[in-house]
């Protein structure tokens, strides 16, 4: 019977120690892992220059040339007969060209040019517009030989009430891909 008896003794035991380290749950060291972030640069969008900036564009046949807004007259003295039409007023843009590309160039101002108002709308160049204040260009037209600069005015009519807030230069009469523009002021 002793022998039974510790058999069953045995057994007895075992089952607690079964049913012991059943309910021990084991230690698992556990590490808390963060999804990785990635570091996006921030987006810079350049920043549109001011009146007195001087930046470079390329023609449609290649041509290239700095063009600085010197400045923006407003409201500009019309010439002799140039009076603006009623309820508006002149404004002259000042420009100074340089070639600065491998050969001579010659373009048309008056297709190149465009005043935004503070409407948000575009104005074109007023062709017939002369202003005392500034020299225009010849007719519109300029020519420039390699390293060579010239400078001029554009002329614009804006309604009472609408600022000059932004000129632009587009070459080839405003079809080419390179856009100058400048915030006034």
């Amino acid at each position: 019977m002793a022998i039974v008896l510790g058999a069953c003794t045995n057994q007895t035991n075992t089952a607690h120690t079964h049913v012991a380290s059943a309910n021990v749950k084991p230690t698992i060291p556990t590490t808390t892992v963060s999804p990785p972030t990635a570091t996006i640069p921030p987006t810079t969008v350049p920043a549109v220059p001011h009146t007195g900036t001087t930046q470079s564009v390329t023609d449609l046949s290649g041509a290239q040339y700095s063009v600085t807004l010197t400045r923006v007259i407003d409201p500009a003295t019309g010439l002799s007969l140039s009076i603006p039409d009623p309820g508006t007023r002149f404004v002259a843009t000042v420009f100074t060209l340089t070639d600065t590309g491998t050969y001579a160039l010659h373009d048309d101002v008056y297709g190149d040019v465009t005043l935004v108002g503070s409407d948000g709308q575009d104005y074109p160049v007023g062709i017939t517009t002369n202003v005392s204040d500034c020299t225009n260009f010849s007719n519109g037209l300029f020519r420039l030989g390699l390293g060579e600069s010239v400078s001029g005015c554009v002329a614009f009519q804006l309604p009472t009430g609408v600022t000059a807030a932004k000129v632009q230069w587009t070459p080839s009469d405003g079809i080419a891909s390179d856009t100058a523009e400048w915030l006034n002021p």
